[in-house]
């Protein structure tokens, strides 16, 4: 008995370091599908369960294709590029524990930002990847030091200050490439504000009356 509560402790403390902490709540059967991938559309559902049932089974059924899609996409996500990640939701999957949907649903967010970013800022997608794991990782080990019932060792804690480093160092270089960036954008800005007044002035008068004389002869 007392292993079988030992490895539920884990698994569910495994489950709240995927993200910001949460109540673990039984899950409601009567709770839409809807509500629970577009949280704010409540009221919708009441008035579609009352007036339109047929309409409300259809955008049920689009709402779990959605969630389905999601949950697929992220955890491919996850096991290509963070592994540790993906052993702990498999466990916690495998389990049928209740916090699986719930640890899903807290990357979500995480992870179509991270998809945004390599397909739209390749340059910064690197730096963001590993600000991610690192982050990811000091919470799994503070997850395994919280489960345990003896005394962290000198040794978890050397390794938790390890990882911390990482994580703030990821950061720090997350902000430097940031800040290098919106550098080069202000010294463009500069050199714009340096140009002539009037000099500006002469171009841009130029531009519109070479627009208006390639529409006229169109």
């Amino acid at each position: 008995m007392r292993k079988t509560l030992r490895i539920s402790t884990l698994i569910t403390a495994a489950a709240l370091a995927l993200g910001p902490t949460v109540s673990d709540r039984p899950q409601d059967p009567e709770r839409s599908e809807i509500a629970e991938v577009f949280p704010r559309t409540q009221g919708l559902v009441m008035w579609l369960t009352e007036h339109d049932p047929e309409t409300l089974a259809k955008l049920e059924q689009h709402a779990r294709d959605i969630a389905e899609d999601s949950d697929r996409s992220t955890t491919e996500f996850i096991a290509e590029h963070h592994p540790e990640l993906a052993q702990v939701l498999e466990r916690l999957q495998r389990a049928k524990h209740r916090s699986y949907r719930r640890a899903l649903r807290d990357v979500v967010d995480d992870v179509t930002r991270l998809r945004f970013a390599k397909r739209h800022a390749p340059e910064a997608f690197p730096l963001a990847l590993d600000a991610w794991k690192c982050k990811s990782r000091v919470r799994l080990l503070s997850a395994r030091m919280a489960a345990s019932d003896d005394e962290p060792t000198q040794e978890a804690n050397d390794q938790l200050r390890d990882l911390v480093r990482r994580s703030i160092s990821a950061e720090r270089r997350q902000l430097e490439f940031r800040l290098k960036r919106l550098r080069g954008n202000a010294q463009r800005l500069e050199a714009r504000l340096q140009r002539d007044l009037e000099d500006a002035v002469e171009a841009e008068c130029k531009s519109i009356q070479d627009r208006i004389m390639r529409q006229r002869n169109r």
